[in-house]
């Protein structure tokens, strides 16, 4: 897959500052409240810019990204609560799909997470994620790789992050992933998304946010540069 112009979205400034920072940007433009930066990333052109948090703004900034951006693909990157007691603070998931966990049209014969006339789950790209897995393994690094739901609110409760590890058998939990895999998938351009844990999307979760969200994004970061370089050497 020869991909020239990569589009990168993180919700958080932390979770764009470092990858801006590594960047050589040319061009930094607006749109609906939006900054986006283009230039150039190990080799690769990308326009990278902040999502800001929950769905709408995901799906607004990725949309932007695609039609004035002109972006060839899109990568999620950033932090997320883990649904599984196995996963630690800073571990890696690459998603092979993102779901809804707030979206409920049951009563007229859709899956639970279901929007209408939609997949349930949203896959992400086999190639991208592919060579994702391939620049974790170049930093010595083994993500997990399963189902992320997404959905308008931070998990902090047990009962919630059980429910929700039941109900989807998803490993992590975020607020964004799912829209901009929607979007990507009703314009039919590749997507993968990448995310490092935060917190146990429990009680303890805004403290375990608020300390190890940095230390976790830059995890993230680091392998969204190596797939850039990869991705360079392939275009």
């Amino acid at each position: 897959m020869g991909i020239h112009r990569l589009g990168i979205l993180g919700a958080l400034d932390e979770e764009i500052a470092l990858l801006r920072d590594r960047m050589h940007c040319t061009t930094t433009w607006g749109r609906a409240g939006k900054t986006f930066f283009e230039g150039v990333l190990e080799g690769l052109t990308v326009v990278l810019s902040r999502a800001d948090v929950g769905k709408v703004n995901a799906a607004i900034t990725a949309q932007l990204l695609i039609a004035q951006g002109e972006v060839e693909a899109i990568v999620f990157t950033g932090v997320a609560g883990a649904l599984v007691p196995d996963l630690g603070i800073g571990e890696l998931i690459i998603a092979s799909g993102a779901l809804y966990h707030d979206v409920d049209v049951t009563a007229f014969g859709y899956a639970l997470g279901q929007v209408p006339r939609l997949p349930k789950v949203f896959a992400t790209d086999a190639v991208l994620n592919r060579e994702l897995q391939f620049a974790c393994a170049e930093l010595g690094l083994q993500p997990r790789i399963g189902t992320i739901a997404s959905g308008d609110s931070f998990i902090s409760r047990p009962d919630q992050r059980e429910a929700l590890a039941e109900r989807f058998g998803a490993l992590a939990v975020e607020m964004e992933g799912a829209a901009v895999a929607q979007t990507c998938y009703l314009n039919g351009i590749p997507f993968s998304l990448l995310r490092a844990i935060s917190d146990r999307a429990d009680g303890s979760a805004p403290q375990d946010f608020r300390a190890f969200s940095k230390r976790a994004a830059q995890r993230a970061a680091q392998v969204i540069s190596c797939l850039c370089r990869r991705l360079s050497a392939i275009a």
